[in-house]
């Protein structure tokens, strides 16, 4: 069993740890061990002959032939700095040492960035990956040869889809747009693409028929071949979308002035009676309307009034003071004595839109009474039946003339009732006697479309 034991502890052949090895106990006594290695050699001598000296090293520091020198004592290669000349071209263990600074030129290069003349040169491997580059500032970029091209085809990397057409093989760009077969509806504020038709084309939004509501987001470029002579029929509301007016060309048509339907009222009675001005008898101090010329809220034409003239043709019974003014009145007077047809000056005119009344019962309602458009003021004593009426007959037109637009300067805007509105206008007098007097009116007029 002690055998047994004892065999089991012996180790197998072969260097071992220290842990691994069978324990040795060197005796007090113990003579000296030679000790041999193949790395490490406890005495070596150094002389002249057991050590070769590199070629053209020296024996001591003091030999010129170069800075590379042994020394003998102890074998111990060194450099001495302050020696110049050949260089050895190895010394013990095959090692090569080299001049630096005179391989480089220089001394060796001190740490930072350094231009290319200063900088070590450097060759890049044919296999080396791409380097990574940075720049914190402004690129200055060259380009080389041949110049640069751009790739029409990409976006932002992004390869252009193809535009539904034959000639795409030449990649063309296309501006992109979303097809809707319908206005798409977008969120207020939200940026939105552009939209267009199955067709391609860009969508407009809105009709572009004539006579609708205008919504002011559309374009009108349709036009409507009519007749110069022809106008267009009027829309039926302020604000509504119109045609262009073309002739049968596609020439548009400039509305000429003379084409404004021009009417003329004489207030006066029929030809039948005796004498055509007529009579009436005065309240002292009330307004009279004597004329009046008015037209209804569905009144499609514009009017506007260019001579109003007024003649006072009885003698003075009655010491009157008064006045004799054009105003402007807003609602539809009645029952004329009797009611007067405007006459259209061109051979076959439309008939004019607007009423007019001679000697109404029921005035209009006077508007801005303090205010009228045109103004004559008299003051005469009692004439004998006789003597006619004795005041300032007009201006060269005879009567007195409440309104002439052609004594207007070219950009004073005329009296004017707008279409659609229920408007109008009254010679009135107001005296401060009971007085009979006779007069007629004279109003010329035009009616257009605005």
């Amino acid at each position: 069993l002690a055998d047994a034991t004892f065999t089991g502890r012996i180790n197998t052949q072969g260097q071992k740890a220290m842990a691994a090895s069978t324990p040795v106990v060197i005796a007090s006594d113990q003579s000296a061990l030679p000790v041999t290695g193949t790395f490490f050699q406890a005495t070596q001598p150094i002389s002249a002959v057991s050590l070769p000296l590199p070629t053209g090293a020296a024996t001591d520091r003091t030999t010129a032939a170069g800075p590379f020198s042994v020394r003998l004592s102890d074998g111990a290669a060194f450099y001495d700095a302050t020696k110049t000349g050949q260089l050895p071209a190895a010394l013990v263990g095959g090692r090569l040492d080299a001049n630096i600074g005179a391989w480089l030129g220089s001394t060796l290069p001190t740490v930072g960035q350094k231009v290319m003349a200063s900088s070590l040169p450097v060759t890049i491997a044919s296999d080396q990956a791409a380097f990574p580059v940075s720049q914190s500032g402004t690129w200055t970029v060259q380009q080389g040869t041949p110049p640069w091209t751009i790739d029409l085809t990409r976006v932002a990397g992004v390869i252009l889809t193809g535009d539904n057409s034959a000639n795409f093989a030449a990649k063309l760009p296309i501006l992109p747009a979303r097809a809707n077969a319908a206005v798409p509806a977008w969120t207020e504020g939200f940026q939105v693409p552009l939209s267009v038709d199955l067709t391609g084309r860009a969508r407009i939004y809105g009709g572009l028929d004539h006579d609708l509501a205008n919504d002011l987001q559309t374009v009108q470029v349709a036009g409507n071949a009519s007749p110069v002579d022809v106008p267009p029929a009027a829309v039926s509301a302020v604000g509504d979308r119109v045609r262009s007016w073309l002739d049968r060309y596609g020439a548009n048509v400039v509305r000429r002035r003379k084409i404004r339907e021009t009417y003329t009222v004489v207030y006066r009675l029929a030809e039948a009676a005796a004498r055509l001005d007529q009579t009436f008898t005065h309240v002292a101090n009330t307004n009279k309307q004597w004329a009046t010329l008015h037209h209804t809220a569905g009144a499609t034409k514009e009017v506007r009034l260019q001579l109003c003239i007024a003649w006072i043709t009885s003698a003075i019974t009655v010491a009157p003071q008064g006045i004799i003014e054009l105003r402007q009145i807003t609602s539809a007077p009645a029952t004329g004595n009797p009611a007067i047809t405007p006459t259209p000056r061109r051979r076959g005119g439309t008939a004019a839109e607007s009423v007019a009344l001679y000697l109404p019962t029921t005035a209009g309602t006077e508007a801005n009474v303090n205010s009228p458009l045109g103004h004559h003021v008299f003051d005469e004593a009692v004439s004998v039946a006789t003597t006619a009426f004795q005041h300032p007959q007009g201006f060269g037109r005879g009567g007195i003339i409440l309104f002439d637009a052609s004594q207007e300067d070219d950009e004073a805007m005329q009296p004017v009732l707008p279409i659609a509105t229920l408007d109008g206008w009254a010679v009135v007098t107001r005296l401060t006697g009971a007085t009979v007097m006779r007069m007629t009116v004279l109003m010329v007029i035009t009616e257009e479309v605005p």
